[in-house]
């Protein structure tokens, strides 16, 4: 059971297309998107729907392209138009699998962030011994 209505919220239930792509999934059809990516560059695709995912009220696309498996923020995508066309879901596909791969390379990409700090010089000492 989930419930993601916060105390004192009205369900916001789930976007359009979620439920668009929900229907290509379970019918297992090819969808056309059209979406913007992080650039705001706007792009056309054919994809095969392989699963969705909710993570924090955000929706992601799992989906079978022409490069391999891809990730789409639904936010993202501009239209979602289903295809009479069958897709492909590789026989080993499991959404739990997928989308722990696809937290992985999210925090192993994040993990690499770094910052240049200015202390003063009393403080340096006492952070070089605690984090170098």
């Amino acid at each position: 059971m989930t419930d993601p209505v916060g105390w004192g919220e009205r369900d916001r239930g789930r976007p359009e297309l979620v439920e668009r792509l929900q229907d290509a999934v379970v019918r297992r059809r090819k969808v056309r998107l059209t979406c913007d990516n992080h650039a705001r560059e706007r792009t056309e695709r054919l994809v095969d729907p392989w699963g969705l995912v909710d993570k924090d009220d955000t929706w992601y696309l799992i989906a079978g392209t022409e490069r391999g498996q891809r990730t789409f923020r639904i936010d993202r995508i501009v239209t979602a138009d289903p295809t009479d066309q069958p897709a492909e879901r590789p026989d080993d596909f499991t959404l739990a699998t997928a989308w722990q791969q696809v937290v992985g390379e999210v925090e192993r990409r994040r993990s690499h962030t770094w910052a240049t700090a200015l202390v003063e010089a009393r403080i340096g000492a006492e952070l070089t011994d605690r984090y170098a």
